[in-house]
């Protein structure tokens, strides 16, 4: 089943504002957090990045890492006035009537 099918957000964090470290400990570069709302994966993502000592490209990507963290930016209305794009093709092309709803819903939710 496709995680798509779940509601689930993956935290894909840039590759060098964490610990390679840490990453080879848990076995593969696709480990990744999986999260329910945007909101966790904000306060997942401030959680995992910050710098590794022991590895030297985390302290020089260290100076991307806004100070107060990600979560000063998860404003519930921060699109609101904004202008999206929205690809439907060829992504919904293939989509079951019930998933073309759903789409369809949640952009008149973000509308």
């Amino acid at each position: 089943m496709s995680h798509s099918n779940h509601r689930v957000i993956c935290c894909f964090e840039t590759l060098l504002l964490n610990s390679r470290t840490i990453k080879s400990f848990l076995g593969c570069g696709w480990n990744r957090p999986i999260c329910r709302t945007v909101s966790d994966a904000v306060y997942v993502l401030d959680a995992i990045v910050g710098i590794d000592y022991h590895d030297h490209a985390t302290q020089e990507a260290a100076k991307y890492i806004p100070h107060g963290g990600y979560k000063q930016f998860l404003k519930r209305h921060a699109l609101k006035g904004k202008r999206l794009g929205i690809v439907r093709n060829p992504f919904l092309s293939s989509a079951s009537e019930s998933e073309s709803q759903a789409f369809e819903h949640h952009l008149q939710t973000l509308r």
